[in-house]
């Protein structure tokens, strides 16, 4: 099946989505480790591909935004924010 090629503002769209999710999600990250200020985004295009990750994240918070869940927490002592970005 051949890939679809999206045009350049689609691509400058998805961009600026994901920044957005980035920076509305980023203050909500807690953890009693300050030792790395880094915060872990993953996106998974189907719930099979975050569904383990889901499941070992100790989450602090799920933050709905538009149609998405964003899940805020962490896993394996890192900060991580794990979404889908598959169609709804």
């Amino acid at each position: 099946m051949p890939c679809t090629i999206m045009n350049k503002s689609a691509a400058f769209v998805v961009v600026v989505v994901i920044a957005f999710f980035a920076i509305a999600i980023a203050p909500h990250v807690t953890s009693s480790d300050n030792s790395d200020n880094n915060v872990y985004g993953i996106i998974g295009a189907m719930p099979e591909e975050t569904a383990t990750l889901l499941d070992a994240m100790h989450e602090t918070k799920c933050v709905k935004i538009g149609d998405r869940e964003v899940h805020i927490g962490t896993l394996e002592g890192k900060k991580v924010v794990i979404s889908e970005c598959g169609y709804a």
